[in-house]
Formats: structure tokens, C-alpha cells, sequence
């Protein structure tokens, strides 16, 4: 006769089953909390490797119809908008007073742990040209203040050499106030070389897609971004001097 709790018994087949899925399902929660725990990590590398100061000459010398660009990318120190934030500046290489563009990138995780890049327009864009140089400017920038781009955010995820990026959504549409901005669509950051992709807006604030092939940029880090306490103090002192 049977024993009750034998192996092949339907309640003991049923408790083996039970606790099987229990494995499995407890397996697949520590795996993704696993992963979105790297992701973090990967987010806080990304932050501390991307701030600098850029230039793609290197690529104009060899394309004269090509405009030398630096590129600033510096951390914004605001708690409004959390510890992943920069202020973006493109200007004409070596003369900072034309600036040809200026936005905020904002790096968080989704609900899935994956890396975004943020990305939002000035609404005012005269008001901060002059950010990186007067640092207590900062004080008075709101939310309100910034204009986001709508599904116009971009996917990061660590590579064998660095960083990669991508815009999977199609529904990108700026809006009419980023007529003429340069949306970027993919990025790449490998060491000290920083490419972006981007494809211009039209007048009613729509990517160019038939416009012929996005625009990409290919920059060389040559330093590091001025650090934000030393400018206050120099600030201070031409104040002083005056």
C-alpha cells in the first residue's frame, strides 16, 4: 500500500511544484534587481566620464564645409533638477560669445532600470548664456524655465569600449519653439571621443526626415570642465576688483 507522502503522491507533487515556481519567480526577482543595480552603476560612471570640454576639429580640418564646434558639458549644481543633470553649450571653436546652442541633459532610470538621457530646451535662451561664467545664475533656474522635448529622450547602455545611445521612439516632435535645434538621435562615448547624431527641426518643429541623412558629430575631449566653486570664487574677486 502507498505511503500518503510518497514522492508520487498528488499533494507531494503539487508542494514540489509550488515551491519550484517559488525558485524560479524568486531567481528572476534577484536577477533584475541584480541588473538594475549594474545599470546604476553604469549610470554613475556615465556621469562622472561625460562632463568636459569638446571640439570636433579634427573633423572640420578634414571637411572645410564643416564649422568647428566646442562643446561644454557641465554639471549642473542644482538639487531641483537631481545629481545627473549638465548644462550643454555648443559655441563656434574659439569664441565662446557665438553660441550656436544650448540645452539640459537629465539622466535617470526608468521603471525597468534602464539608463535615459533626458533632454530640455531653454526657454529663454539669451537669460543663460552666460551660466558656466556666472555660476549664481543657477539660483534663479526653475523647472518652468525649461522647455522638454517629448519623446525625444535617448537610451544609454555600456558597450565593450564605452557608452552608446539611441532614440527608439519615432514620435520625436519637438514643437514650433525648437524650430531650427538639432535633436539628437544617437551618442556614442568611447573614451575621450563623444559622437552625436542628430537631425534638425523645421519651422513647425518637426525632424527633417526627408531632409537628406541626420548630421554627425565627432568631438575630442581637451579638458576638463572649470570647477564650479573656483569660477564662484574668481567671480567674487573681479566683483571685489571692480
Amino acid at each position: 500500500m502507498p505511503n500518503a507522502h510518497s514522492a508520487h503522491s498528488p499533494a507531494v507533487r503539487h508542494g514540489a511544484l509550488v515551491a519550484l515556481t517559488l525558485l524560479v519567480v524568486g531567481s528572476a526577482g534577484c536577477a533584475a534587481h541584480h541588473h538594475a543595480s549594474q545599470q546604476r552603476k553604469d549610470l554613475d560612471q556615465l556621469a562622472r566620464k561625460l562632463p568636459g570640454q569638446y571640439d570636433n576639429r579634427a573633423q572640420a580640418q578634414l571637411d572645410p564645409s564643416d564649422v568647428a564646434v566646442d562643446l561644454l558639458i557641465s554639471p549642473l549644481q542644482s538639487t531641483l533638477f537631481g545629481d545627473k543633470a549638465f548644462y550643454v553649450r555648443e559655441s563656434v571653436a574659439d569664441d565662446p560669445r557665438r553660441v550656436l546652442g544650448q540645452r539640459m541633459w537629465m539622466f535617470a532610470q526608468d521603471k525597468d532600470g534602464k539608463i535615459l538621457q533626458l533632454v530640455y530646451l531653454f526657454k529663454d535662451p539669451q537669460r543663460w548664456l552666460e551660466l558656466t561664467d556666472e555660476p549664481d545664475l543657477l539660483l534663479s533656474l526653475l523647472p518652468a524655465d525649461m522647455l522638454p522635448l517629448a519623446s525625444c529622450s535617448l537610451i544609454w547602455s555600456k558597450s565593450e569600449s564605452g557608452y552608446e545611445a539611441v532614440n527608439k521612439s519615432a514620435s520625436c516632435q519637438p514643437g514650433k519653439k525648437a524650430d531650427g535645434a538639432l535633436i539628437e538621435q544617437s551618442m556614442a562615448l568611447h573614451g575621450d571621443e563623444l559622437t552625436i547624431t542628430a537631425q534638425q527641426t523645421d519651422a513647425d518643429g518637426r525632424l527633417q526626415a526627408n531632409a537628406g541623412a541626420p548630421s554627425t558629430y565627432r568631438f575630442e575631449r581637451r579638458g576638463a570642465v572649470p570647477d564650479p566653486e573656483e569660477q564662484a570664487r574668481k567671480a567674487m574677486q573681479n566683483a571685489r576688483d571692480k
